[in-house]
C-alpha cells in the first residue's frame, strides 16, 4: 500500500553543540524529502546551542525547541518524542551529519508498507587521516557491513506507537550516561514489530581524533554500560586476566613470558584490521602504519575499559560496607 502522506517529526537531544548544531539543522531543513518538523530538546547547554537555534527559528518556522523532563540524554529523547505532532519520528545525534536523501531514504520501506513501525538507517565515520580510519576498525567493530553501523539511534525512523510498546528510553535520575541507545534497540528486537533496513539512510559520524578523546569516550561508554547491565564485563575481565597473570608468570618462571600480552594484544589487533572495511591491506608500509595505529588505539580503549571495571567493583564493594 503505498503512502504518500507521511509527515515526519526529526528529533535531535543536545548538550553544548555550539559548533556543529547550525549545519545539523541546516542539513535536515534541505532534505530532498525535508520533515514536517524539527525538534531541538536541549539539556541546558551552558554554551551558545540555544542562542544560535533561536537566531535560526526566526526563519526556520518547522524550528521548535522543548523542554526536556529529565536530565539524561534519553530524557530528551522521550520529551522531544513526547512533544513531537507526528507519528513518524526519525532520531539523529548531534554531532553527525546526515546525507540529503537520509530522511527520503528512511521512509521508503513505509511508503511501500505502512505496517512497518521501525526503518534502520546507517551509519558511516568520517574518514579523513589514518587515526580516524584506524579509530573505525574499533568504533565499528568486526562484523561492519562495509563500513556501516547499520542499527542505531543515530539514523532510524519510528513509530510513536512503537516507542510506547517497547518502554520509551531509558533515564538515569543523575545524568549518567547508561548506554539508553542500546537498550532501546534491544527492546525494538524482543518487541517483535515491523521493523526493516534501509543502508542508503546515511548519517556522517565524527569519531574521536585524540587518544585522549578516545580514553574519554570508552571509559564513558563502559562505565554507562556497567551500570545499565549491558557492558561486556566478561570477556573485558577475561582480557584484564591474561595480561595480569602472564606478567606475574614472568616475574616467577620466565622473563620472556612478558611477551604474552604483547602477542595477545597483537593477535586482537590483527582480528580488527583483518574485518575492517576502511583499512587497506595492499601495501605492507601502509598496514605496518595502521597496525601500529590500531595498536596503541586498542590499547587505549582497553585501559579506559579496565579502570571503569576496577572502578565499578570497588564503587560497589565500597558501598556495602557503608
Amino acid at each position: 500500500m503505498l503512502n504518500n502522506s507521511i509527515k515526519i517529526s526529526v528529533v535531535i537531544p543536545t548538550f553544548n553543540e555550539e559548533d556543529n548544531i547550525k549545519e545539523l539543522i541546516t542539513c535536515i531543513a534541505n532534505q530532498t524529502f525535508p520533515p514536517d518538523e524539527i525538534i531541538i530538546c536541549d539539556g541546558n547547554s551552558s554554551d551558545r546551542t540555544i542562542e544560535i537555534t533561536k537566531k535560526l527559528k526566526e526563519e526556520l518556522k518547522k524550528l521548535k525547541i522543548v523542554k526536556r523532563i529529565g536530565k539524561c540524554r534519553g530524557a530528551g529523547r522521550n520529551s522531544g518524542i513526547d512533544q513531537a505532532k507526528n507519528n513518524y519520528i526519525a532520531l539523529i545525534d548531534a554531532g553527525t551529519k546526515p546525507s540529503i536523501g537520509w530522511l527520503e531514504q528512511l521512509k521508503i520501506p513505509i511508503e511501500k508498507n505502512n505496517e512497518i513501525q521501525c526503518v534502520y538507517g546507517s551509519v558511516v565515520p568520517y574518514i579523513y587521516n589514518t587515526f580516524s580510519r584506524c579509530m573505525s576498525t574499533i568504533s565499528i567493530g568486526k562484523e561492519n557491513k562495509k563500513g556501516k553501523i547499520i542499527k542505531s539511534i543515530a539514523s532510524i525512523l519510528i513509530t510513536k506507537n512503537l516507542w510506547k510498546v517497547v518502554g520509551k528510553f531509558p533515564e538515569s535520575s543523575d545524568n549518567d550516561f547508561i548506554v539508553e541507545d542500546l537498550i532501546f534497540l534491544e527492546n525494538i528486537k524482543k518487541s517483535g514489530l515491523n521493523s526493516k533496513i534501509n543502508s542508503e539512510a546515511i548519517v556522517k559520524w565524527e569519531l574521536p581524533n585524540s587518544i585522549s578523546e578516545v580514553f574519554k569516550k570508552f571509559y564513558i561508554y563502559f562505565s554507562g554500560g556497567l551500570k545499565s547491565g549491558h557492558s561486556k564485563k566478561y570477556s573485558t575481565a577475561r582480557n584484564l586476566f591474561i595480561y595480569i597473570f602472564s606478567v606475574i608468570l614472568s616475574f616467577y618462571l620466565n622473563i620472556y613470558l612478558l611477551l604474552l600480552p604483547f602477542v595477545f594484544h597483537s593477535s586482537r589487533t590483527l582480528s580488527y584490521i583483518n574485518k575492517s572495511y576502511w583499512v587497506k591491506k595492499n601495501n605492507i608500509f601502509i598496514l605496518f602504519k595502521n597496525y601500529i595505529f590500531v595498536f596503541f588505539i586498542l590499547m587505549t580503549v582497553d585501559l579506559a575499559t579496565y579502570i571503569g571495571l576496577i572502578e565499578y567493583y570497588l564503587v560497589r564493594k565500597w558501598k556495602k560496607f557503608q
